[in-house]
């Protein structure tokens, strides 16, 4: 072989060796790529949850405030008297709570708790037990609230014991 033949042969093997280094950082810089991409993106899900826990605590705060407004008022509209009805300040203050009652379905708040329900710790607070029918709410001293289906202020009640 001619020595020109020679240089040949060995500038294409150099030629497939650098071929081959340039596929292999072709590869890793496509899968580092990818890792950085998919780092991204679970950034992204982390802020967006992290936002929507904020927005949940902030929210839900407001509301643990504006609660014993709503129970005050419930209690209120409740024990009107029929005569009571046609005051302008009586309707007023109906028209208030109609209000504040829209305010809490628009915000997917809900009241739970009732005499007769299944006792369930993960919604209510035993505050007593006493004669009754076994983890049946006997009396409500509080009711409870959800927002969007989360606790946010557990019902206090007692709980019946099981004795008759």
């Amino acid at each position: 072989m001619s020595s020109k033949h020679i240089k040949k042969k060995i500038d294409i093997e150099k030629i497939k060796e650098k071929l081959k280094k340039l596929e292999k950082e072709n590869i890793d810089m496509k899968n580092s790529l990818l890792r950085e991409r998919a780092d991204f993106i679970n950034y992204k899900k982390r802020v967006d949850t992290e936002k929507f826990s904020l927005k949940f605590i902030y929210e839900s705060s407001i509301v643990l405030n504006l609660i014993p407004i709503y129970e005050a008022m419930i209690r209120a509209v409740e024990n009107l008297k029929k005569s009571d009805k046609n005051n302008e300040w009586i309707k007023g203050s109906v028209s208030i709570f109609k209000m504040l009652k829209k305010l809490f379905d628009d915000m997917k708040i809900k009241r739970f708790g009732k005499k007769g329900d299944k006792f369930d710790a993960n919604l209510h607070d035993a505050m007593t037990h006493e004669k009754g029918k076994k983890d049946t709410i006997i009396q409500v001293f509080e009711h409870g609230y959800t927002m969007n289906d989360k606790v946010i202020k557990p019902a206090k009640v007692s709980v019946g014991n099981g004795e008759k």
